[in-house]
C-alpha cells in the first residue's frame, strides 16, 4: 500500500494510554483515558482521523468508525458511500458500527436504530 495511505508515518500504535480500542479492516482507533480519540492505519477514507472531543466509547469496522461522545451523541467517520458515517442526530446509550453500511444505535431507554440499507 502506499505510504500516503497511513496516518503515522511508522504505522505504530498511538501513544498514550487507552480505556479501549475497536479495530476495523485495517485501522484501529481507541479512546484514552482522557477522553479522546487516537487512530492509527489506513486513512484512505478518513477512518484513521479522528474528530476532536470527549468520547466514551468508539466502534470500528470497515473503513468507518463511529463514537459514542459523553453527552450521548453520535460521531462517525470515514467511508460514507452507504450513509454509514451519517447517524441520526439523537442521543444514545452505545454503538456498534457493522459492516456493509449497517450502525446500530441503542437509545438509552432502550430501542434500537438500525441504519441498514
Amino acid at each position: 500500500m502506499e505510504e500516503a495511505l497511513y496516518h503515522t508515518d511508522d504505522r505504530k500504535v498511538a501513544e498514550g494510554e487507552f480505556a479501549s480500542v475497536s479495530a476495523g479492516k485495517n485501522h484501529t482507533c481507541g479512546v484514552r483515558a482522557d477522553g479522546s480519540v487516537a487512530c492509527w492505519g489506513r486513512d484512505g477514507d478518513g477512518e484513521a482521523t479522528a474528530p476532536e472531543g470527549e468520547f466514551a466509547s468508539v466502534s470500528a469496522e470497515g473503513a468507518h468508525v463511529c463514537g459514542l461522545r459523553v453527552d450521548g451523541s453520535v460521531a462517525c467517520w470515514g467511508d460514507d458511500e452507504h450513509g454509514e458515517a451519517t447517524p441520526p442526530e439523537e442521543q444514545f446509550a452505545s454503538v456498534s458500527a457493522g459492516g456493509c453500511a449497517r450502525l446500530e444505535l441503542a437509545r438509552a431507554f432502550g430501542r434500537t436504530y438500525d441504519m441498514s440499507r
